[in-house]
């Protein structure tokens, strides 16, 4: 059974992929989990603001963890 740091690293990697994902091919709304539609800034905000939350806990993030800003998403 994963230990609570496990699932805490593993949403991390997940969070970090979906901000990944929205940079490498931006689309103006996302679809989160129950339909709801959101524009692209409001989205990649909220995978910013989690990140950072998840960063904040002691052995989530790698020390070389990458650096995501509002203004990369911007193309």
């Amino acid at each position: 059974m994963p230990s609570a740091l496990d699932n805490l690293k593993a949403a991390h990697a997940s969070v970090c992929a979906k901000i990944a994902d929205v940079l490498a091919d931006p689309k103006p709304n996302y679809t989160l989990p129950g339909g709801v539609s959101v524009d692209r800034d409001r989205y990649y905000a909220g995978l910013l603001a989690r990140e950072k939350e998840l960063r904040a806990v002691p052995g989530v993030a790698p020390e070389t963890n990458p650096v995501f800003t509002l203004t990369s998403v911007a193309r």
